[in-house]
């Protein structure tokens, strides 16, 4: 647990040190440019291997969220301090928070391995539903648990979320078809995709 969380302080620092050399470096830039080099050099950062580590402590959420918010002030170069400045500046970008963008990727996850798409055997970690339930037939069943760690991993987080899913998510027949799907349903009106 301790290693987790030095690791995410790890993550921040580089998030942020690179965030700086990106403001540093295009800071006259238009704010599609801004937006591209924060998609692609700040934010895989903040995701990599979201899957796995999945922060749930308020505070860790708070220093992972504090990068995306000084990074659409930037994009946006918007520095105002009024309340509700960078709530508005995230939804002008069509930014998903990054709890969301972690939920999607952690539900994808699941579905890559009920599906086969990657070598992780779902029967090694999750039992099928068996009994007649409502909603879709590849519910499976909630482990238990008994210790807080336990309770914010990948199986007991992402399950609940899975067995929520509509019949029509779940049985899509492609990754592609499966995160456009997923995206419509958490995000209706975004443009971007997971």
């Amino acid at each position: 647990m301790g290693d987790s969380i030095g690791n995410q302080k790890d993550t921040v620092k580089k998030a942020q040190r690179v965030l700086n050399v990106v403001r540093r470096n295009l800071w006259s830039c238009n704010s599609t440019i801004k937006e591209t080099a924060y998609h692609s050099l700040v934010q895989p950062l903040l995701e990599y291997a979201s899957t796995a580590w999945n922060p749930y402590l308020q505070k860790n959420n708070y220093s992972l969220n504090s990068i995306q918010r000084q990074a659409a002030r930037f994009c946006k170069s918007e520095y105002s301090r009024e309340p509700g400045t960078v709530t508005k500046l995230l939804r002008d970008l069509d930014w998903q928070p990054l709890e969301s963008r972690r939920k999607s990727q952690r539900i994808t996850m699941l579905y890559k391995m009920i599906n086969h798409i990657v070598d992780v055997p779902i029967s090694n970690y999750a039992k099928f539903n068996t009994r007649n339930t409502r909603g879709h037939q590849q519910k499976l069943i909630q482990p238990r648990h008994h210790k807080a760690v336990y309770k914010q991993s990948f199986f007991p987080t992402t399950i609940p979320e899975w067995n929520k899913l509509p019949a029509h998510i779940v049985n899509c027949s492609t990754i592609a078809s499966f995160k456009s799907a997923l995206n419509n349903h958490f995000h209706p009106s975004s443009r971007h995709h997971v």
